[in-house]
C-alpha cells in the first residue's frame, strides 16, 4: 500500500508541474486504475495514429510520378518463366536451325583488304543413315569401281549413241524410245562447247588485266561470266520444267493403269 501511495503522489506531482493538462484527466492517490494519461479522441477520429510514408520523410510527397512511354517499334521482352506457352516449342525450333553469318576478310595480292559478307546454314530436319563400308559389300573391292577396259567400253558405247542420236532429227519418229541423250548434250552439239569455252576465256582475260591494272574487283567477273551463261541457264530452265512435265505424264499414265487393275 505504501508503494501505491508514493507512485501516485509522482504522478500528481508530475502532472501539476506540467503547463498542458487534460480536462478529462483525473487522478486519485488510492485508484491508480483509473488514471488517464492521455485523453480519449472524438468521434470520427482515428483512435491509432497513422504512420507516415517513406516518401514524405523524404519530401516526395509533391512530385507526381512520371508515366513510363514505350515505343510503337519495341519488342516486348518475353518470359523468362519456364514452362511458359509456346516456350519449349520455339527452344526447339531454335536448337533445331543452326547458322551462321558474319564477315571475312581477303587478302588481295596488292596487299589491300576486303570485306565480305559469309553466311552457312543447315536444315532443321536431318536424316542419318547407316552406310554399309566397301570391304564388307563384297569379297573383292575392285569389282565396285570400273576397270580400265570397262571404261573405254563404255565410251565407245556412249560415241555409237552420239553418232545415232545426230543421224536423226530431233525429236523424230523414226528415232527408238530406247535412246535418251540426257547428259550428252555436249557431245552432240557443238555449239555448247564453243560457248563454255568463250565464257571461260573471257574470265580469264579480264583477270589477267585487273591483276596487271592491280585492281581487282571479283564482282565484275562474276557479271562477265553470268553475262556469257545466260543461254545455258535458260536452257536448263526449260528441260527443267520439261521433265516436270513428262513426270507428271508418266504419274498419270501409270496411276491410270493401277486404277484399271486393281478394279
Amino acid at each position: 500500500m505504501t508503494a501505491v501511495t508514493s507512485k501516485a503522489k509522482s504522478i500528481d506531482r508530475y502532472i501539476a508541474e506540467s503547463p498542458k493538462q487534460s480536462a478529462k484527466g483525473k487522478f486519485s492517490s488510492t485508484a491508480v486504475s483509473s488514471i488517464e494519461l492521455w485523453p480519449e479522441p472524438a468521434e470520427g477520429d482515428n483512435k491509432y495514429p497513422t504512420p507516415q510514408k517513406e516518401e514524405d520523410l523524404y519530401g516526395y510527397e509533391d512530385a507526381a510520378p512520371t508515366p513510363r512511354k514505350t515505343g510503337t517499334g519495341t519488342t516486348p521482352r518475353r518470359s523468362s518463366l519456364k514452362g511458359s506457352a509456346g516456350e519449349d516449342g520455339r527452344r526447339a525450333g531454335r536448337r533445331a536451325s543452326i547458322g551462321y553469318t558474319g564477315e571475312m576478310t581477303l587478302v588481295l595480292p596488292t596487299g589491300a583488304t576486303k570485306k565480305k559478307r559469309s553466311s552457312i546454314s543447315f536444315a532443321d530436319n536431318n536424316n542419318v543413315r547407316e552406310v554399309e563400308p566397301v570391304a564388307s559389300m563384297v569379297e573383292n573391292p575392285r569389282t565396285l569401281w570400273f576397270q580400265k577396259a570397262e571404261y573405254e567400253h563404255i565410251l565407245e558405247k556412249v560415241q555409237d549413241l552420239v553418232e545415232h542420236a545426230k543421224s536423226e532429227p530431233v525429236g523424230g519418229k523414226q528415232r527408238p524410245t530406247w535412246v535418251c541423250t540426257r547428259g550428252l548434250e555436249n557431245a552432240i552439239n557443238s555449239r555448247y562447247v564453243e560457248e563454255r569455252a568463250e565464257a571461260t576465256a573471257t574470265v580469264l582475260d579480264e583477270n589477267r588485266v585487273q591483276k596487271y591494272h592491280k585492281n581487282y574487283d571479283d564482282e565484275y567477273l562474276r557479271q562477265m561470266y553470268r553475262f556469257h551463261s545466260a543461254d545455258s541457264q535458260h536452257r536448263a530452265e526449260q528441260m527443267a520444267k520439261k521433265d516436270e512435265k513428262d513426270v507428271e505424264d508418266y504419274l498419270k499414265v501409270t496411276r491410270k493403269m493401277c486404277r484399271r487393275m486393281s478394279c
